[in-house]
């Protein structure tokens, strides 16, 4: 949808040079005259825009989410068109940013997702779901802010990661006292996105529950 005819532009032999010219139709080819000469202020003759290709010193690079649901169906013929790498999660980069709940509480963002991660890939055994460095905006610089983890991170997990995933392959989980002993119970996104009186309790114990450790002491 978005390069249309062009796309047989990205064929290039060798050197770097498109291997089927493309001739470009009237709106296209009266587009690139307006263009091509407003920049150059002279007037570009017809003839040139009978043909267009790539030249080899014009390189494309662009990235994709594998994650996000709508690139599956990308069709074949356009991604064989490109070479490929791979680039996996920065966990030295997210080392930068926290989540802070409140002055109390906060947490590494890194230690966050290695056992959200890790889990993911070993009991879900999707790892093209997994969370990267750069998931969410960070307020001020480097911190997530409570209703940021909330509906942002807690909401992509629970809607696209574990919505069809039994209980007990799920992480939303927290510590309750019971008559004085602790239990450990599901919770719902619903108990957290409408801010009920334990919710605080609920990530705490939720983050302790990961593996995850308060950064601030006690």
């Amino acid at each position: 949808k978005i390069f249309g005819n062009l796309l047989q532009l990205l064929d290039r032999d060798d050197n770097g040079l498109s291997e089927h010219p493309l001739t470009p139709d009237n709106h296209l080819r009266r587009y690139l005259n307006e263009v091509l000469s407003d920049v150059n202020k002279f007037t570009i003759h017809t003839d040139v825009l009978n043909q267009l290709l790539l030249p080899p010193n014009l390189f494309l690079y662009a990235t994709i989410n594998t994650s996000i649901q709508s690139s599956f169906p990308m069709e074949s013929n356009f991604k064989r068109r490109w070479d490929w790498q791979y680039v996996p999660v920065d966990y030295e980069d997210a080392e930068k940013f926290i989540i802070v709940f409140d002055s109390t509480e906060h947490y590494s963002w890194a230690e966050f997702i290695r056992a959200v991660n890790k889990h993911i890939c070993n009991i879900i055994e999707r790892e093209d779901k997994q969370l990267g460095n750069r998931f969410v905006d960070f307020n001020d610089g480097n911190t997530i802010t409570k209703n940021i983890f909330k509906n942002k991170v807690l909401s992509y997990l629970w809607t696209d990661v574990y919505c069809y995933e039994p209980q007990e392959r799920s992480i939303f989980n927290y510590w309750t006292d019971e008559i004085g002993q602790t239990d450990i119970v599901p919770f719902t996104l619903n108990q957290i996105l409408n801010s009920e009186d334990n919710e605080q309790q609920i990530l705490t114990t939720f983050m302790a529950c990961l593996g995850v450790s308060n950064l601030v002491e006690p």
